[in-house]
């Protein structure tokens, strides 16, 4: 399913037109996401990963594997000793988000933490996409007031357009 999931992204311009993808280091029943930093790097993207720090997650570029060290929690994260650090006035983003579930809509439950509702709450106009599994897919979670929503939901059925956003043209 998460090379389903992959190649479902690959054919959004979302992906197409990103020069920078934020990724994660998959953990548990999340959607790997080692195949989408392969296809980035080979179409000549540039590719990030959070490492979690005192104030909240910081994204560093990657090259591969061995630029990854094990962090907190026991995710890996890049090596900040051979990585370089986002200045946060890239363009030209995609945010690849994880969680446990999802609406279509784009509600979205992570681990609890709010790593990420703290980053997206920063990050630019960036578009976000939650990849998920449809199994993942709930009608309701719920939501503080601090949560922030996805704007897209990529399951291995397709894309859903989540909170405020269009569904992005798949044609070209």
């Amino acid at each position: 399913l998460s090379a389903r999931i992959a190649e479902n992204l690959f054919e959004t311009k979302l992906f197409q037109e990103a020069k920078t993808i934020l990724l994660y280091a998959d953990i548990r029943n999340e959607v790997r996401t080692e195949a989408i930093r392969q296809e980035a790097v080979k179409r000549g993207k540039k590719t990030a990963f959070p490492k979690v720090l005192p104030d909240g997650i910081r994204f560093f570029l990657t090259t591969g594997p061995e630029d990854f060290t094990k962090g907190i929690f026991g995710i890996s994260e890049p090596d900040t000793a051979r990585c370089t650090a986002l200045t946060g006035k890239e363009e030209d983003l995609l945010i690849l988000v994880p969680g446990l579930l999802f609406t279509k809509d784009g509600a979205r439950l992570g681990y609890g933490g709010g790593y990420y509702d703290r980053f997206l709450k920063e990050a630019h106009q960036a578009p976000t996409v939650a990849l998920a599994y449809e199994s993942q897919l709930v009608s309701s979670l719920p939501e503080e007031p601090f949560d922030i929503r996805m704007q897209y939901i990529l399951t291995e059925r397709g894309i859903y357009h989540g909170h405020l956003c269009e569904r992005p043209d798949q044609s070209d």
